[in-house]
């Protein structure tokens, strides 16, 4: 099986190639980062910088353990720009880019907890 997003090899690493808990933790993520994303973009709705690197600094450490180094990039530039007090507009614009690749993302953690 094939992803672009993920990394089958990263997330057996991380969890030590245990496919039980591989199961248990893909499972949780599916759950939890829809919960998290949403959390951050309603921190961009309101503006709130800060609370919008907090919100992005939770997410990264997902995006390691499941190899979505790509994704894991585009946050770290996202929190980035939050610390650095970049227009909201520029934020919003990075933030916009970057759904379409997290919503893929969970397809394919999907797809994997079926397989």
């Amino acid at each position: 099986m094939s992803f672009q997003i993920i990394n089958l090899d990263a997330i057996n690493q991380s969890m030590l190639g245990n496919p039980d808990l591989i199961k248990e933790l893909v499972n949780l993520y599916i759950v939890q980062s829809p919960i998290d994303f949403n959390a951050l973009e309603e921190s961009l709705a309101t503006g709130d910088k800060s609370l919008i690197r907090e919100r992005t600094h939770h997410i990264k450490p997902t995006m390691q353990y499941i190899g979505a180094l790509g994704l894991l990039q585009d946050f770290q530039a996202l929190e980035n720009l939050a610390r650095e007090d970049a227009p909201l507009s520029e934020i919003e614009t990075l933030f916009q880019a970057i759904k379409p690749k997290f919503q893929l993302m969970l397809t394919e953690l999907t797809l994997l907890s079926t397989s």
